[in-house]
């Protein structure tokens, strides 16, 4: 006799993890980056140094507002491949 294991869930560890972009997390970022103060990046002289600064302000915000989550087992099984012509 055979027995197929029926749950497929994976351990957390394994499902993958992606960023939830939704209207509420965005209206957050929208929010960060009207309240980032930007005058470092205004006064600064060096171009490459004024990029970096207002590149990892983004980031931050980025980061703070889209956090990176585990997918719930139900999502990690659902098939992502669904094209629509």
């Amino acid at each position: 006799m055979i027995i197929n294991n029926i749950n497929d869930d994976k351990p957390s560890s394994e499902r993958r993890s992606v960023r939830l972009i939704s209207s509420k997390n965005i209206k957050v970022f929208q929010q960060l980056i009207a309240n980032m103060t930007w005058m470092t990046l205004y006064y600064c002289e060096n171009v490459n140094e004024a990029y970096e600064i207002f590149a990892s302000k983004i980031n931050l915000c980025f980061n703070a507002s889209f956090p990176i989550v585990r997918l719930s087992p139900k999502c990690a099984r659902d098939k992502m491949c669904y094209i629509k012509h």
